[in-house]
Order: C-alpha cells, then sequence, then structure tokens
C-alpha cells in the first residue's frame, strides 16, 4: 500500500513538473495557430517569432520571444522582447491552439489613427470596430508598455510611457473594462472603463458606458450610455475639473489658451456627444470662483472649433476668465508703443449669450447685463443690449477685427446717469448730476499708441441739475468787478450750481475737439471750447464765464472771466487770460 502511495507520488510530481517544464514549440506552428484563430484577417497578421515554448501551469500558455502583430500593409503595430500568450482549454481538447489572453512584456505600441485597423476609432462606432478586430485575443494586459499615437490628419504625435494595466472583454457580447496607468508628457495619470454590452452598442442600441481619468492636474468623469451603429453617439453626466489648465493646454498642445489668465476650470451635467458635437443641456461652469450656468455647445469640423450658447451667471468677472488687461501705459507714463501681446483666434468661432446680475469689466462694473459676443474668422462683435452703469442705463457694441494689428469700432449710449460715480472712474473733478451720454469711436493700430493715435469719431454728454464743487464761478465774477481775481481763494470756496452742462467732441487723430461746451446756472453762462490731446494726455481749454439775466443773455456791464485751462489731465494748471499768452486754445486744434 506504502508503495503504491509512493508510485502515485512519484506520477503526480512527474506530471507536475512535466507541465510546469517549458517545452519547445516550432514558431511556424505557433504563427499558423494565432493567424488562424484570428480569421485569417488581412488587417491583422502575426509574425513568427524567434522561438516558442508550451506550458500547462499555472494555465496552459506560449511564451514567444520577440512577439510581432503586423498591419495589413506589413507595418508593425505591436512588438514585444516577450509575450506570454494564454490558450483556451476547450480549444486545447480539440488539438487547436486558440488565445484567450496576451500578456506583454515591455511592448512598444504603434497606433497610426489614419490606418488600419485603428482609422476613424475616435469616434464611439470606430473605436467598438477596432475593439472587435482583436477579438481573439479576449484581453491584453501590459507591463512597462511604450505606445506611440500619430495621425497626420489630426497632427497628432504623442508617446505614451510607463503603460501599466489591462483590457478584459475584446469580445463582442462580453463585458469591455479597461484599467491602465501611464506616463504621459511627464505627467502620471490613471483612466478606467467600463462599457457593459459592446454587442448592443454596435446595433445602435446604448449601453451602459463608465469612463475615468485622473492626474494630478485634473480630473475626467462620465457615466452614461453609449450608442454605435449607423448613428454613433454617447449620453449622460459628464464632469471635468483641473486646477491647473495652463499645464492641461500644453499638455494638449493648445498654447493659445495656455497664454490666458485661466489657471482652473470645472465643468459638469447633462451631456449629449456625436461625432465632432457636444451638447450640455444644463452646464455648470466654474472657473476663478465665478459659476455660469446654461446651455452650452462644442462642436468641431474642418478644422475649426466652435462655441455656442445661452449662460447666466449671479457676478462675473472678466479679467479671470480672459486674463489680465495689457500693459496700456509705459513706464514714462505714455501709451505704450508695445504691440498688444494678444490676437483673436481665426480657427474658433464663437455664439454666446449672457445675462449677469453684475458684469466687471476690468474695474468698469454693471449690473443687470444682457450681452452677446459674436468671433469668426478674427471679427468679434461684443454687443452690451441692455445693463445698468452708475445708475443709468448703458446700451453698447464693439467690433474689434485682429489681422495685421487691430481693428477697433466701438459705439454706446448711457441715459439717466450719475456724473459723480462715471467721473470718479477718471479722476475728474467732484461734479455730480444727471447724465445722457453717446460715444462713437472707430481706430487701428498695433500698439495702444497707435490705437489711440488713429482715434476718430464723436462724442457727446448732457448733464442736468449738476453742482461743480470746489469751483465758485458766481462768486468769482463778483468779485472781478471790484479786483484782480486771486484764482485760489477766490473760486474755491464752496461750488457751482447749474441747470445743465452740454458738451460736444469730434475725435479725429487722437485729438478731441471741443466743439460745443456750455454750463447755464443761475445768473451765469460759461462757454468752453478747446482740445484735449488723447495722445499727450495734455489739455488746451477755454472757458468763457459772463453774469447772465433770466433769459440768460448777458447785460451791459455783465462780469466776465476767460479762464485757461492747460497742462496734463492730471494736473492742469488754471489760469486768468491776461496771465497767459492771450491765444484762443480752440483755434490751435486740428479739424476733424
Amino acid at each position: 500500500m506504502r508503495r503504491a502511495a509512493m508510485w502515485a507520488g512519484v506520477f503526480a510530481l512527474a506530471a507536475v513538473a512535466a507541465g510546469a517544464a517549458r517545452w519547445p514549440v516550432a514558431p511556424a506552428r505557433v504563427v499558423e495557430s494565432l493567424n488562424e484563430a484570428f480569421g485569417r484577417s488581412p488587417l491583422l497578421t502575426w509574425s513568427a517569432p524567434q522561438a516558442a515554448t508550451f506550458s500547462v501551469f499555472p494555465w496552459p500558455s506560449l511564451r514567444l520571444v520577440d512577439a510581432r502583430l503586423d498591419n495589413d500593409l506589413g507595418e508593425n503595430l505591436v512588438s514585444a522582447p516577450e509575450a506570454r500568450v494564454d490558450l483556451s482549454i476547450v480549444a486545447l481538447l480539440r488539438g487547436q491552439i486558440a488565445p484567450a489572453g496576451v500578456t506583454l512584456t515591455a511592448p512598444t505600441i504603434l497606433l497610426d489613427l489614419d490606418r488600419t485597423p485603428f482609422a476613424g476609432s475616435l469616434d464611439p462606432a470606430g473605436a467598438a470596430l477596432a475593439i472587435s478586430r482583436f477579438a481573439p485575443l479576449g484581453s491584453v494586459s501590459f507591463t512597462d508598455a511604450v505606445m506611440r499615437v500619430t495621425s497626420r490628419k489630426r497632427q497628432l504625435d504623442t508617446v505614451i510611457k510607463s503603460l501599466q494595466g489591462h483590457v478584459d472583454g475584446l469580445a463582442l457580447g462580453a463585458p469591455l473594462s479597461v484599467e491602465l496607468s501611464a506616463l504621459w508628457r511627464d505627467v502620471p495619470l490613471t483612466a478606467s472603463g467600463s462599457l457593459d454590452d459592446p454587442r448592443r452598442a454596435t446595433l445602435g442600441k446604448p449601453a451602459a458606458l463608465r469612463v475615468s481619468v485622473a492626474s494630478s492636474l485634473g480630473e475626467f468623469t462620465f457615466v452614461g450610455a453609449l450608442t454605435a451603429g449607423a448613428a454613433p453617439g454617447a449620453a449622460g453626466d459628464l464632469s471635468a475639473s483641473s486646477h491647473a489648465l495652463p499645464q492641461v493646454a500644453r499638455l494638449f498642445g493648445a498654447s493659445r489658451l495656455s497664454a490666458t489668465g485661466i489657471s482652473d476650470i470645472a465643468i459638469a451635467g447633462k451631456v449629449r456627444i456625436a461625432p465632432g458635437d457636444m451638447v450640455f443641456d444644463d452646464a455648470r461652469v466654474t472657473s476663478g470662483g465665478q459659476t455660469l450656468q446654461g446651455a452650452l455647445r462644442l462642436a468641431r469640423g474642418d478644422g475649426r472649433v466652435t462655441v455656442s450658447g445661452s449662460l447666466d451667471a449671479g457676478r462675473l468677472a472678466l479679467a479671470p476668465l480672459s486674463g489680465p488687461a495689457a500693459a496700456l501705459l509705459a513706464p514714462d507714463g505714455r501709451w505704450s508703443e508695445r504691440p498688444l501681446p494678444f490676437s483673436l483666434p481665426r480657427d474658433v468661432d464663437l455664439d454666446l449669450r449672457l445675462s449677469a446680475g453684475a458684469l466687471d469689466i476690468y474695474g468698469v462694473s454693471f449690473e443687470n447685463v444682457a450681452a452677446s459676443a459674436l468671433l469668426k474668422d478674427g471679427d468679434l462683435t461684443a454687443n452690451i443690449v441692455d445693463a445698468t452703469a452708475y445708475g443709468g442705463r448703458w446700451q453698447g457694441d464693439l467690433r474689434l477685427i485682429s489681422d495685421a494689428g487691430f481693428r477697433l469700432a466701438m459705439h454706446g449710449k448711457l441715459a439717466g446717469a450719475d456724473v459723480k460715480a462715471f467721473g470718479a472712474e477718471f479722476g475728474w473733478p467732484d461734479v455730480s448730476g444727471d447724465a445722457n451720454a453717446e460715444l462713437a469711436v472707430e481706430t487701428a493700430g498695433r500698439s495702444p499708441a497707435e490705437l489711440i493715435a488713429g482715434l476718430r469719431g464723436r462724442a457727446s454728454i448732457s448733464i442736468e441739475d449738476g453742482v461743480v464743487s470746489g469751483v465758485n464761478l458766481e462768486e468769482a465774477l463778483r468779485r472781478s468787478q471790484r479786483r484782480p481775481l486771486d484764482l485760489a481763494k477766490d473760486m474755491r470756496s464752496g461750488g457751482t450750481a447749474f441747470e445743465r452742462a452740454t458738451f460736444n467732441v469730434l475725435i479725429a487723430d487722437g485729438v478731441a475737439r471741443l466743439v460745443d461746451g456750455a454750463l447755464v446756472a443761475q445768473g451765469l453762462r460759461a462757454d468752453l471750447r478747446g482740445a484735449v490731446d488723447l495722445g499727450d494726455l495734455s489739455l488746451r481749454l477755454r472757458m468763457d464765464a459772463a453774469q447772465s439775466d433770466p433769459t440768460g443773455a448777458s447785460p451791459p456791464g455783465a462780469a466776465r472771466l476767460s479762464l485757461d485751462i492747460n497742462g496734463p489731465w492730471a494736473n492742469p494748471t488754471v489760469q486768468t487770460a491776461d496771465q497767459t499768452d492771450g491765444d484762443d486754445p480752440g483755434s490751435a486744434t486740428p479739424s476733424p
């Protein structure tokens, strides 16, 4: 009995040893069996390895030295110094060699998306078709793989290193799952996903899809359904976020986006995806601590990207979204002659509508805003359809064309505004009242200095029931009848209340000429003329003031006063006309 048990143990050990041993197999027979398992497809062909061995334990498998898989043109797709092909036990019992899965050690993988078997694989239907061509493998595992992905049509050439993980369920009808980790452009990332029924998807029916990508730069998640077939697409919940958007932009070669001031972004919502088209029915976009909500569409075709939608926000500031404003002034305080460091994209189209409770355009505040923006071929049109600004109603539009330089046209209307709030933005004297204003200008140039020098157009402003604080014209006129004026003492006590003030300006070559300026108050009238050199940031103005009767006329013997206002507009000099050279500043200004 003991002897029988001993011999049984010996035979068992021998069987285990035989099963664990690697038995040489003719490479020609291996490649013949593998190509037979692939149905002798002309799209994918195995080349004969340098050597092959067979072992039973722990699972029947072939080990190949220098494994290669080529496409229909004989170009290598996959090469690995070592590969283990797990075999189907059922097929072995039938005397056949059929792969159930493959594990590749340190393989090099070349994916040309313009050629078979990957052509068109970026859309759902193409991806399902590409996967089906590898169905005989069942599953693929990678260890320390290097994958190069190229596409001349898409101008794509990138390398993924240190690829680890597995793809299971390659056979149509089996649930497909992916678990991968890799290093892409020195950024570590992980990716996982599953498709519960690829066959159902290829028949045009929805199949549950889950995709997740995570890295140190951001995250992406999609949970929904995939439909392939004649009308491929996907629908579900999508979320994507990044706290390092400039690095992500550089990672994908979007250098224009990386140059903006946007550092973080998060987008989430219900989405419908078709080839070249993505539609958010209810998106939530957050960037720079600001949130926009609404419908959004992203489309790509003919080498162009189109962004359209209708969004709303409680509060919104442009600076965190479009980057800091370019430096307009040079260190010496003059307009900068350096070309503006941006241009409008010619391959991006925008069609956006915006509603915002509050909008900050580089320090200029608007409330209850309805606005729109259109961009095509480097031609931007922006409209503020309606808004509240400085207590009044603002409407305006801007057109900016970017080619060799910039061409700018702008028009705006402001009604019922608070002049004191408006003037505070520009450091003007303390003037209050209700104002109506209109502006229409255009210019062209590459730098702030050129744009200001080429400025042409017109502007008008009317103010009612106002006060000029710190300037008392009425008192100065009375005192001028008794003695020469001391401007510092005689004009700077109290203020001048007026019924109305009107100013009409023509602008040419960067000089704003005041062709009609008048201030009417009880007992006096003042006329203002001259010019403001927008390029030099200087004033050359004359004000003629006189006492008036209730009809507005100046009676005989009425007090009169002429003041010249000259110098930089931040700190002008005010003198009586007899203290200056006596030239009329209005006569020295160029005509528009």
